[in-house]
């Protein structure tokens, strides 16, 4: 058997230490807590929901929805609606069992589920923790995890003129893109938090995720898959639907002038007082007559989204920023031959073709 090295884990993510950070909170262990609180997979309560999807608990037994995902060797052998989507109880517990002495490489702590999928790599880790020290895992395919040495990088290369902030927070992010930093490949001039281009990827879900600045769709939801962004095949979180219970959907005109004689909060399903709500941030909405649109038009954009979108357009413009270079993603550039560009991925990371939709199964790992 070959020996490896004691593995090491980063105190501090070497290209984060000259920026700032908007990196997920810490999830807190705390010493007394009920057991139904606590994923039996991680050993961890309290973590951010973003990171870790939501507490799955039943006979007994709890485990944080992402934890299962990305659990490796852990196959969705029953339907839908039998145990975990589709993760059996008795295959959970049976990984528990394998994953007992397993240790985390990142906290010493047994349990460790997610195994690196880089090439003869020996580490090990829980989820969040993972997502704590700069490891990726990914929300398609196979559910690949990999370690902070072989995950994805962008192959981005842009230069802030001055300090850039993310889009969405409107924080400063680090000077260059990284784990906790992400850039639009499109446009290459919206930069975000990870943190922040995640929470904005569950709540607009995979028909509405696009790039807040350029709107470019497949492009940034392709490198966002690979860069670990978990993106729900779901209705975004202002429709109808599944998710109605947990968001408040916005009721009301909020055009300069509402035509409507029974008032904005008056809505109906068709016709001229159909509400349209915002495409970009969902939080404010018109009438589609208030607004001159037709019943054919489907997407508006709010004053709010459309001056934040022309702000950040003139400081991309040409004349204030420098020349940029363009991303690499899995479809080789004009002029560049395939077994050029995989030379161009770090050992370790095979990156197979991203889907153009994400597969809501996790299929069995390969051997």
């Amino acid at each position: 058997m070959p020996q490896f090295p004691p593995v090491q884990c980063p105190a501090v993510l070497p290209d984060e230490q000259a920026g700032p950070s908007c990196a997920p909170t810490p999830c807190k262990r705390k010493r007394q807590v009920s057991e139904n609180e606590v994923c039996r997979l991680c050993q961890r309560a309290d973590c951010d929901p973003d990171v870790v999807g939501r507490l799955c608990r039943q006979d007994g037994l709890c485990v944080h929805e992402n934890c299962l995902y990305h659990a490796s060797g852990l196959e969705q052998r029953g339907a839908d609606d039998e145990g975990f989507y589709g993760f059996l109880f008795s295959d959970i517990q049976q990984k528990l069992k394998q994953v007992a002495q397993k240790r985390c490489c990142i906290c010493r702590l047994p349990g460790a589920s997610v195994t690196c999928r880089g090439r003869r790599c020996p580490r090990t880790f829980h989820f969040p923790c993972g997502s704590e020290r700069g490891c990726v895992s990914q929300f398609f395919g196979e559910f690949k995890s990999f370690c902070w040495k072989h995950r994805p990088v962008q192959r981005v290369r842009a230069v802030q003129q001055d300090q850039t902030c993310c889009l969405i927070c409107q924080e400063a992010v680090a000077g260059r893109p990284g784990y906790d930093t992400l850039v639009c490949p499109a446009c290459v001039s919206a930069w975000f938090h990870r943190r922040c281009i995640q929470g904005q990827a569950l709540r607009s879900a995979l028909h509405y995720f696009r790039c807040p600045l350029c709107q470019d769709m497949v492009t940034f939801q392709e490198e966002m898959f690979r860069l670990g962004i978990n993106i729900p095949n779901r209705d975004a979180a202002w429709e109808d639907g599944t998710f109605d219970d947990h968001y408040l959907r916005h009721s009301s005109c909020d055009a300069g002038q509402c035509l409507c004689p029974a008032g904005r909060e008056q809505v109906e399903n068709m016709g001229p007082w159909r509400l349209l709500l915002c495409s970009s941030c969902g939080s404010h909405g018109t009438h589609q007559h208030c607004s001159a649109m037709g019943e054919e038009d489907d997407s508006w954009e709010c004053s709010d989204c459309r001056d934040l979108h022309t702000v950040f357009l003139t400081a991309a413009s040409p004349e204030s920023s420098l020349p940029v270079q363009g991303p690499s993603h899995s479809t080789p550039a004009p002029g560049t031959s395939a077994e050029e560009e995989e030379a161009r991925i770090p050992e370790g990371h095979p990156d197979d073709q991203l889907p153009s939709q994400p597969v809501s199964q996790k299929p069995a790992d390969s051997p």
